[in-house]
């Protein structure tokens, strides 16, 4: 009898945790919507545009590109980062991004606030007009 009651009591209190705040299903994440203008390279250094967003569950979050103006085959750079003493701290980074795609698909492992940098990462030679979708728990 003891040894159907562990089971039963780990499944209760799983189903507790993971009720009250645990990871948070892909179908009810927020999508967010960015815009900006991505520069063609000057001497060595690309400008990099910075999003703010705030996560309030863990889960996974991605990003797409749904909007590449003049140029929708231009690739623009993109990376999640975490605010840190008012920086963004990049951990995810993925230099040609193109329209349409799921990119940067990252577990989020704590609340918090977040970045998006946007900037050229090598396939821009003329200024591009984007829109990106973040999709977070």
């Amino acid at each position: 009898m003891k040894a159907m009651i562990r089971p039963y009591a780990l499944c209760c209190a799983a189903a507790v945790l993971l009720g009250c705040g645990g990871i948070n299903s892909p179908s009810n994440n927020v999508n967010e919507t960015f815009s900006g203008t991505v520069a063609p390279e000057t001497g060595s250094t690309s400008p990099v545009i910075t999003h703010l967003f705030t996560v309030n569950r863990t889960g996974e979050m991605s990003a797409r590109v749904t909007s590449i103006t003049p140029n929708n085959a231009a690739l623009i750079g993109l990376g999640f980062g975490e605010q840190i003493s008012g920086a963004c701290r990049t951990f995810t980074l993925n230099n040609l991004s193109g329209l349409n795609r799921d990119v940067m698909v990252t577990p989020v492992l704590q609340r918090g606030n977040f970045c998006l940098q946007v900037f050229n990462g090598g396939g821009v030679s003329s200024p591009q007009n984007y829109t990106v979708q973040v999709n977070h728990p």
